[in-house]
């Protein structure tokens, strides 16, 4: 006798016929209907008219990845170069064609340190890379439409740029399968961002997007 889950969660222990729509045998990936399954034809489609609006993330859900790429200019252009290559891997993530199962030994490796030293020092050195750029172009864009002539600038600074960094330290952390939580990247970089003004070295704001990764990683 097969023991079936129900989509509710409750078992079913009826046998035999075909699975029933809503239905999965435990421990099976059910696969998305061939309809929702997104294109990537449609993706290039999207990537080759407004690519540098991140339309093709939009169309995978990939809503992070999106918001960051427009933003950005294409994640400074080079970004949009590597997403000609990695569309097909995005498309299968979207579709949930990967197997769940390697991903969460590579997940499980990856945090017991034992993936290869390489191939894990350029994932988490191009993501930081992109984080600090991201943060940085963020805080020039407030210092930009701020202007001069706003009251009591130094003290409006010290929340609005921290913010800044924070949102482009904590959006880049989000794209893909990983999630990153908003408050410790604000929390590090407002304390950064205070102990420059109180010190008078505001000159450092340079410095606020390195604690917005720092407190991604703590």
């Amino acid at each position: 006798m097969a023991r079936r889950r129900r989509g509710d969660g409750a078992d079913d222990d009826s046998s035999g016929g075909d699975q029933a729509e809503g239905e999965f045998y435990e421990g099976s990936n059910p696969a998305l209907p061939e309809s929702a399954k997104k294109s990537t034809c449609v993706a290039y489609l999207y990537y080759c008219t407004f690519g540098w609006l991140g339309m093709h993330h939009f169309y995978l859900g990939r809503d992070y990845h999106g918001f960051v790429t427009v933003t950005t200019f294409g994640r400074f252009g080079l970004g949009i170069l590597l997403d000609l290559l990695f569309i097909p891997t995005y498309v299968a993530e979207a579709n949930d064609e990967l197997d769940r199962q390697y991903l969460w030994r590579r997940q499980a490796q990856r945090a017991k340190g034992r993936c290869g030293l390489l191939s894990c020092s350029m994932a988490t050195l191009s993501r930081i890379t992109l984080q600090y750029l991201t943060s940085y172009f963020y805080m020039v864009l407030v210092q930009h439409f701020l202007g001069q002539d706003v009251p009591y600038l130094d003290a409006l600074m010290t929340v609005l740029e921290p913010l800044a960094a924070a949102a482009g330290v904590w959006l880049v952390g989000n794209i893909g399968a990983t999630r990153l939580s908003f408050m410790p990247v604000y929390a590090v970089a407002q304390i950064a961002s205070a102990a420059l003004y109180f010190t008078d070295t505001a000159d450092l704001e340079g410095l606020l997007p390195i604690a917005g990764v720092v407190g991604a990683l703590v």
